[in-house]
Parts: structure tokens; sequence; C-alpha cells
């Protein structure tokens, strides 16, 4: 375990000045939705979701800055002890784009197998699922947009 945890250490120090606070960031919004999705309903907490003032810029750069916040969110979903399940980390990445005036999506979705009902929550951005195989919403039926 002890040589895991230094592993992903070292990872983090490698990162850049601005991907590091990103990353810590990232780790303390996991940890809150973590406790506040134990405590309170998604519908309560989508109160928090509110879009600040959308950013003007180039739609390729903000993809390019979600995808690289989507992969700092994963981070830090591994460097903790806790185990972070999809809605923790699709609410976590939601929420720090909507902040930064990226207007994000939350998407739920659920799929019917024969191995039973399967549900999965990632962040779509302009049609792009975040970190997601381009099939996720062919494997998924979207249940809630928001």
């Amino acid at each position: 375990m002890w040589k895991s945890l230094r592993h992903k250490a070292s990872l983090a120090r490698e990162l850049s000045l601005s991907d590091g606070s990103l990353l810590l960031q990232a780790w303390c919004v996991l940890l809150g939705f973590f406790l506040a999705l134990r405590l309170v309903s998604l519908q309560r907490l989508q109160a928090s979701f509110r879009l600040r003032n959308t950013k003007k810029m180039d739609p390729a750069l903000f993809l390019s800055f979600a995808d690289r916040l989507q992969r700092l969110v994963s981070m830090a979903a591994h460097l903790h002890l806790l185990p972070m399940p999809c809605l923790v980390r699709a609410c976590s990445l939601h929420w720090m784009l909507r902040r930064r005036g990226l207007p994000s999506q939350l998407c739920i979705g659920v799929n019917s197998s024969l191995n039973g009902l399967q549900a999965h929550a990632w962040v779509d951005l302009q049609g792009h699922a975040l970190g997601e195989p381009g099939d996720i919403e062919a494997r998924f039926k979207v249940l809630q947009p928001g």
C-alpha cells in the first residue's frame, strides 16, 4: 500500500504549479461531494452547479482545458484513500467547470442488460463526453441531463 502511495505522490510532484493547484482543489472538491452525496440528495446539490459568467474563448481551447481538468480530477480520485465512484467524480468535474464559466452538463445514464442494471455518470461539454469512450451515449440511456 505504501509503495503505491509513494508512486502516486511522485506522479503528483511532476505536475506544473498550475496543475498541482488544480489537483489539490480537485482532491478537496471530491471529498466534499463524497460527503455531500451521503447527506443530501443529488437534486439539492445541483443548486451548487450554477454557471458563472460564460467564458468567451475558442471552443477548442476550453475543450482542451476541460480534458486537462478531467485528467486531474481522475488523478485526484486515485490519490484518495476513499473510493470515488463515477457520480462523485462527475459532480466534482461538473462543478469545477461551471465555476470557471464552462457550460458543462452532468449526465446520468443506465444500461439494462443480461448482467443486470448498470448506471454511470459523466460530464458532457459541447457534445464531448469528457474522459469517456465515444460510444458512452450508445451504451447508457441518459436519464438526467443537467
